[in-house]
């Protein structure tokens, strides 16, 4: 009897794993389309892999032709970048989705505005900015030095 029900344990879960991922052939020919580069690997996708890359898709699809141009430069910039620098953005981004909410709004509007401003004010202020952090490393290196050394 424990047999059986452990039998019926093991199917359900792997029936429900197999169901969880979706088939290629369940896509709509649109998402098929836009997915098309990763059908040979689409099985090899976990369920949460497979409703990112759908997501995606769908949001695509409803893109208008601007908006698609947009996006596709900016992939193309971020696939020209080095490997560091693409490590670095990454951190920058994990760090950015760690915070709260409000304090996520609060950086798209303050970066909104910077975007909406001229491109002489938008470089004065990265060179203020610049400026503030240079200050910043040397009243570190300051605060270092004029620290007395520890005896051993």
């Amino acid at each position: 009897m424990k047999i059986n029900q452990l039998f019926v344990l093991l199917l359900c879960l792997f029936s429900y794993a197999s169901c969880a991922q979706s088939a290629w052939q369940n896509l709509s020919t649109e998402q098929q389309k836009v997915l098309k580069n990763v059908q040979s690997q689409w099985g090899d996708f976990n369920s949460e892999q497979q409703q990112k890359l759908i997501k995606g898709a769908d949001r695509w699809l409803k893109m208008d032709d601007q908006q698609r141009g947009d996006i596709s430069r900016k992939f193309e910039k971020w696939q020209s970048l080095p490997a560091d620098k693409k490590s670095q953005l990454n951190k920058q981004y994990k760090r950015f989705k760690s915070l709260p909410k409000s304090e996520q709004q609060s950086l798209r509007e303050t970066h909104k505005k910077f975007k909406s401003m001229s491109k002489d004010k938008q470089k004065a202020l990265r060179d203020k900015f610049q400026r503030a952090q240079q200050q910043k490393k040397q009243q570190k290196q300051k605060q270092k030095q004029k620290r007395p050394k520890r005896q051993r």
